[in-house]
């Protein structure tokens, strides 16, 4: 699909994804993570990065529209 840039902005992952990052964070915290958990922690951190660059080009081009 063609989200809208107020979709992109709008965005915010599930309940059931926040809580995981939340515990794995905790987990990290702690140094208590399994590899695989690490693994997940990663790939979470890189999509929040890929989501956040997503927002800014979007509230950029809603400001420019």
């Amino acid at each position: 699909s063609a989200p809208t840039s107020e979709k992109i902005i709008a965005f915010t992952p599930s309940e059931v994804l926040e809580q995981r990052l939340h515990h794995l964070l905790e987990q990290n915290q702690r140094d208590t993570l399994a590899a695989e958990e690490r693994t997940e922690l990663d790939e979470f951190l890189r999509m929040n990065h890929f989501m956040n660059m997503l927002k800014i080009r979007a509230r950029q081009k809603s400001a420019n529209s």
